[in-house]
Parts: C-alpha cells; structure tokens; sequence
C-alpha cells in the first residue's frame, strides 16, 4: 500500500507519489501475490536459488467475507479511498506477470506437470470415491 500518514487522507497522496512507488516497485523489488502464493514461491525459489521449499498454510481466516459478499456502497466506499493503492495493485499484477515470464523454462515444466499430477490425483480421487459410492450401494 502507498504511506498515508491519516486513515482515508487520499489528499496526501498524488499522481507522483504514486509514479514513484511504481518506479519502486519496478527497480528495487521482487515481490509475490497473495492470491498467487504457489506462482509466488516460485519465483522467489529462482531468484533466490533455494532448494526444497515447502510451507505449511496457517492462519488462515476460514470465517473471512468474500469480496462478492460486500454491499456495493462499501466497495464503492473503499475503491474512493484506495483508488491509488488499487491503481498500485493493477501496476504489482503486471509487473508479477513479466516476472512469472522470466521463470526459467525447467521451471515452467516442472509447474506445468505438477498442476498435470494435481489434475490426475483429483480424478483419481472421484473416481474411487464413486466406486466407492457403488459398492455401498452393492452391499
């Protein structure tokens, strides 16, 4: 988020101020997205050279309110004082692309046939699930 020194202060904050981040962003960081954690720990794992990462997911908010869930009148209240943030955000999700592009390509391969295996275990798991489900039925 871009420094504002009061809640809701959009005042303060400026075009410029909001180049500058940009600018920032673009030079001196390499950064990841929560909603792309997996793509996320990839890159770091490549430009970082580390080996055999792994995470255990932990506090997570299973009671969270899902953005959809919001009345409209909220959203629109929080996009009036967030427009720069959000403009930032936009900016952040362009700039994780080009860096999810520079993956190297043995990367790429080894994300592609995970996501394959993640696919092949889901259908393996329906299908025993219903035969499963049929062989109750048999009983």
């Amino acid at each position: 988020m871009i420094y504002s020194p009061k809640p809701f202060d959009s005042d303060r904050v400026t075009p410029e101020i909001l180049e500058l981040a940009k600018t920032n962003l673009r030079k001196y960081f390499i950064f990841g997205l929560t909603e792309r954690f997996q793509e996320s720990i990839e890159i770091f794992s490549e430009f970082f050279r580390w080996e055999n990462v792994t995470y255990v997911r932990a506090n997570v908010n299973p009671d969270r309110i899902a953005k959809e869930e919001l009345p409209a009148a909220t959203l629109d209240i929080l996009a009036e004082h967030s427009y720069f943030d959000i403009k930032l955000y936009r900016y952040a999700k362009q700039l994780f692309e080009q860096q999810r592009e520079q993956l190297s390509p043995d990367k790429q391969k080894i994300r592609f046939w995970w996501e394959d295996i993640r696919e092949n275990l889901q259908y393996s798991q329906d299908k025993l699930l219903k035969i499963k489900t049929d062989l109750e039925r048999l009983k």
